[in-house]
């Protein structure tokens, strides 16, 4: 790497992790309140995790998914680049929507904020899924730093769909 680029480089890194907390803090912004609220007194699965586990997952998810972004966004360009980028955008809007529509929802938007969490999270798992196949084209590490949020997308998914299902 030339002495040229490492600036951009740094940025590009530094952008690549700071968006996914920036769309992860929002998101915990819409859940206060409602975590000790109604989410609190519903009927959830079974191997729903503490809710102290959320934060530290999502942390660490959230690096993988910068880093995994930074590692395609300076790939050389190839259409498979390309598709996986937009891909990549498609699902981190997805994922700054689904937790306001179901946490924020709900109880005002009655049980329609759990079906319309499962739809929007089901596109991110597809999606995600498009994601990983079109990185590993470009970069292995990339897709494989993608693997575990899509693993804990597919546990997410579950408790939304039986919340939706069970209350």
């Amino acid at each position: 790497m030339s002495t040229s680029t490492r600036p951009r480089q740094g940025l590009a890194l530094a952008i690549s992790l700071i968006v996914p907390f920036v769309i992860g803090g929002l998101g915990a912004m819409s859940t206060a309140g409602n975590v000790e609220g109604w989410y609190a007194e519903a009927v959830k699965a079974p191997w729903t995790p503490p809710n102290w586990v959320f934060g530290p997952v999502w942390t660490v998810l959230y690096v993988f998914l910068g880093l995994s972004f930074w590692r395609a966004w300076r790939a050389v360009d190839s259409k498979a680049r390309t598709t996986g980028i937009r891909l990549f955008l498609a699902q981190m809007a997805l994922n700054a929507i689904w937790t306001p529509i179901f946490f924020a929802g709900y109880p005002s938007w009655g049980e329609s904020a759990f079906w319309q969490g499962a739809v929007i999270i089901v596109a991110m798992d597809v999606i995600t899924w498009l994601t990983i196949v079109q990185f590993k084209r470009v970069d292995i590490t990339a897709a494989r730093l993608l693997i575990p949020y899509e693993a804990w997308l597919w546990i997410a998914t579950s408790l939304n769909i039986y919340l939706w299902l069970n209350n």
